[in-house]
C-alpha cells in the first residue's frame, strides 16, 4: 500500500514543478516587509504601504462600504424573515382553500349529458 502511494507521488512531478514555480512567482513579486527578521538581504521594499497605506485603505474601504456597523446585515435578516413568514402563512391559507374547494365531477357525469 504504501508503495501505490510512493508511485502515485512520483508521477506528479511535473504538476508539483508547475505549483512550485507559480508560488516561487508569486513570492517574487509580492511586496514583502523584512526589517525585523535576521536574514541576509531583507527586502524593506513595502514596508511603508504595509504599516501606513494599507490600514488607510482597509478604513476607507469599511466606511464606504458599511462594514463597520452591521445595521444592515440586522435590517435584511429580520426583512427576510419576516418575508418567509408572510410567504409561509400564505402557501398555507392557499393550501386550506384548495382543499375545502374539491370540486367532485363524477356527480355531473351520472346524470348522462355527456355521452
Amino acid at each position: 500500500s504504501s508503495n501505490n502511494n510512493n508511485n502515485n507521488n512520483n508521477n506528479n512531478q511535473q504538476e508539483d514543478v508547475e505549483v512550485k514555480e507559480i508560488c516561487e512567482q508569486t513570492y517574487e513579486n509580492a511586496g514583502r516587509c523584512e526589517e525585523s527578521m535576521s536574514i541576509y538581504y531583507p527586502d524593506e521594499t513595502a514596508c511603508q504601504f504595509i504599516k501606513e497605506i494599507l490600514p488607510k485603505m482597509e478604513m476607507a474601504t469599511r466606511s464606504v462600504m458599511g462594514l463597520g456597523s452591521n445595521g444592515v446585515s440586522v435590517a435584511l435578516a429580520w426583512t427576510f424573515g419576516i418575508l418567509a413568514s408572510i410567504l409561509g402563512f400564505y402557501s398555507f391559507l392557499l393550501y386550506r382553500r384548495l382543499r375545502r374547494s374539491k370540486v367532485s365531477l363524477n356527480a355531473e357525469a351520472t346524470e348522462g349529458s355527456l355521452a
